[in-house]
């Protein structure tokens, strides 16, 4: 099946004294004809970003990204959209515009940091249809998992990426990821937990309130 999402002006609030307004300065607006990188794991060839006119909000081009994800591929598949500018301010947070499609799929954030440390946070379930205003703070609960560089668990300026990560349930075709008014639902049996929670599938297996907090990407 092929289910999209359409980003649009990605935007970022600087981290300042807290008496201070926070500014934002802008990431990438896609005026200028800038397309996006893509990568991802399991990546299907029909999945691209492209420049539209339509949807849009607030100027004249977004970024599409069109996905594939198939029930056949091990083991797993996610697939991201990468902006690559070197950013020298400290970063607290990611916003963008998101044309949603009501997969409830997983979107996440993907940073790089000055020390090449890569660092995962979680936004969660796209349940929704049309245009929503996303921020991600680079902060716990947000944060996932980290690896490489200084594996402090912190961004450290400059950052040289980031992305908007789209993560599938190793089988979405087969409702393995289960959702009742966009909140994922604890579906682990009380008094069966698991010793850990390392699996990408949106449960909670080790019954502790959050689903795959020890997962970490290959």
């Amino acid at each position: 099946m092929r289910l999209r999402s359409f980003l649009g002006s990605l935007s970022l609030a600087l981290l300042l004294p807290a008496a201070e307004p926070l500014p934002a300065i802008v990431l990438a607006d896609f005026e200028d004809g800038y397309v996006p990188g893509i990568g991802g794991e399991g990546r299907q060839p029909e999945s691209e970003v492209t420049l539209v006119s339509s949807p849009v909000h607030g100027g004249r081009q977004a970024a599409k990204l069109s996905y594939l994800f198939r029930k056949d591929v091990k083991p797993r598949q996610y697939v991201e959209v990468w902006v690559n500018r070197h950013l020298e301010a400290d970063i607290k947070s990611v916003s963008a515009w998101i044309h949603g499609d009501g997969s409830k799929q997983l979107l996440k954030l993907r940073a790089r940091d000055k020390t090449g440390e890569w660092l995962q946070y979680r936004y969660g379930v796209i349940d929704w249809q049309g245009w929503r205003h996303v921020t991600i703070p680079l902060r716990k609960p947000a944060f996932e998992v980290s690896w490489g560089g200084d594996e402090d668990g912190k961004p450290t300026s400059p950052v040289s990426g980031i992305a908007f990560l789209i993560d599938s349930a190793v089988e979405p075709a087969t409702g393995e990821l289960i959702c009742e008014g966009g909140q994922e639902l604890d579906t682990c049996q009380a008094g069966t937990p698991a010793t850990d929670d390392a699996t990408c599938d949106a449960k909670d297996d080790d019954c502790d309130g959050a689903a795959d907090e020890d997962y970490a990407p290959a």
